[in-house]
């Protein structure tokens, strides 16, 4: 009678100790945690003031976001690729513009298409457009921040009818590549609208005819891995920002033929897809020949690289290519998932090894971003030149801190705005329509003159409601991956 009257205190006790150990517990992890990212934040601030890293910006042109092998890819090999996001973060929610020069000119910016009013390609051939002049863009901002010294490699595709609005006007110190948007790989000439063609191939203003018979990817690769070799051996203290937009996988789609029998048997018997194949594993060597010449001369260390696709791959021969977004729905000029969701890739001082983040960043972000990871946290507009155009609600916002805490910390987006404007011939764009994401939930109403082939259950929809499911990807920290795939959209017609 005594013990049992004794047990039911000490079990109260006991359960009481339990709460109270338990509770202590999660706060004590909760607060390690905390101090955890606090102090990769501050040890960040600490090092840049002193040695801010050089920056390597890769585009690569049109990239399928399931046409590299870290996003589970069966085809196409990029181990190259890969060891960026494997030796750093994975976007999983990065989201660029359907199409390309809007997303240049945003990623430039900092400045989202409803402020810049470039929401298609500038046209083939030669055109009467450019980027605002007036826009203050990234390399001149990093000069100005942190006294980056800026170079510039393949696709501009911003304007040139002006030469204040090339490369080497707008902030790079060197530019080696085209300023179009589509050329050919090898006689670099562009289609113009009357029929003729134009060489395209500049080393800052002037054409450069001794590269006539040379693949662009290689060119741009050599001069990328020139730039790095030149920029060590100067040893002077400045960092480098280097941009290099790959011209792969943008059609034409040509490839040297090495490549294309490397997936002659993978690709049941689609040209196409084979050519795709062919010419993003070439980008794949192309981005190799970069990062080995980064740890040759002792950078890679000291160098944040950042890979990107300007948007989705185009699908089902849109323009006459085939990639793959799977499992993304849509791709290239739709603002469906597959359009907008885009590889995305980061490794570097401050960045976490083997991180994958699911909250969503915009190619507007990058500016303020960058700015603020060379200057430990400073705003980007306190390096605004005077009488620089005001910055407005929808352009990019500093992200820095969610991609040095590996997504841990609060991250600056809840939202994305795609794309809004009204439906007319006047601004250019008829096809893409209108979204906006918040949280996991996405709206879309499609342009008055999306083809069909891009609805790809045949369903018209002139207003959608989508769950966007975050979870589409899981990868270990190899070259061996295990990957979980779920489909990306649960729609219903509105």
């Amino acid at each position: 009678m005594d013990s049992s009257s004794s047990s039911k205190p000490l079990g109260r006790v006991v359960q009481t100790w339990t709460r109270t150990y338990t509770t202590a517990s999660c706060i004590l992890r909760s607060a390690i945690s905390s101090m955890y990212v606090f102090s990769i934040l501050l040890c960040w601030q600490i090092y840049v003031s002193a040695t801010p890293p050089s920056i390597v910006f890769i585009v690569i042109d049109d990239l399928g976001f399931n046409d590299i092998s870290l996003h589970g890819s069966p085809q196409i090999p990029t181990p190259n690729m890969d060891e960026i996001g494997l030796d750093g973060l994975t976007f999983m929610r990065y989201y660029a513009q359907p199409v390309c020069s809007p997303t240049r000119a945003t990623i430039m910016s900092g400045r989202h298409v409803i402020h810049t009013g470039i929401y298609t390609p500038f046209e083939s051939g030669g055109t009467k457009l450019h980027l605002d002049t007036s826009y203050t863009l990234l390399p001149r901002y990093l000069e100005r921040a942190a006294n980056y010294t800026s170079h510039g490699v393949g696709k501009w595709h911003l304007g040139f009818n002006s030469m204040n609005a090339t490369p080497t006007s707008r902030g790079f110190l060197t530019h080696h590549g085209y300023w179009d948007g589509a050329e050919d790989y090898t006689s670099h000439n562009v289609s113009t609208k009357n029929g003729s063609s134009v060489y395209d191939f500049y080393n800052n203003t002037l054409p450069v005819p001794q590269y006539l018979g040379e693949w662009s990817t290689t060119v741009f690769a050599a001069r990328a891995v020139e730039i790095i070799e030149q920029h060590a051996a100067a040893a002077d203290g400045t960092p480098l920002f280097l941009y290099t937009a790959f011209q792969n996988v943008h059609w034409p789609l040509e490839a040297p033929d090495n490549y294309i029998a490397r997936f002659a048997n993978s690709t049941g018997g689609v040209k196409q897809r084979n050519l795709v194949c062919a010419m993003a594993a070439f980008a794949d060597d192309g981005v190799g020949n970069i990062t080995a010449a980064l740890k040759r001369v002792g950078m890679w260390d000291n160098t944040l690289v950042v890979l990107v696709s300007d948007n989705g791959g185009p699908t089902h021969l849109d323009e006459g290519t085939w990639s793959s977004n799977f499992p993304l729905r849509g791709g290239k000029n739709t603002l469906w998932e597959g359009g907008t969701r885009v590889v995305g890739l980061i490794r570097g001082p401050g960045v976490p090894m083997g991180a994958v983040s699911h909250a969503p960043i915009h190619a507007s972000d990058w500016l303020p971003t960058l700015v603020s990871m060379a200057t430990g946290g400073r705003d980007f507009r306190d390096f605004s030149p005077p009488g620089e155009p005001p910055y407005q609600e929808g352009d990019g916002l500093d992200v820095w801190s969610s991609i040095a805490s590996g997504g841990a910390e609060p991250h600056a987006r809840n939202w994305v705005l795609l794309e809004t404007h009204p439906t007319s011939h006047a601004y250019n764009d008829t096809v893409h329509g209108h979204s906006l994401i918040v949280g996991d939930w996405k709206y879309l109403t499609m342009g008055p003159d999306m083809e069909s082939h891009d609805d790809e259950d045949g369903c018209k929809c002139n207003s959608l409601f989508t769950r966007i499911h975050t979870q589409t990807h899981t990868h270990t920290l190899s070259l061996s991956h295990t990957h979980t795939h779920t489909h990306s959209l649960v729609y219903a017609c509105a």
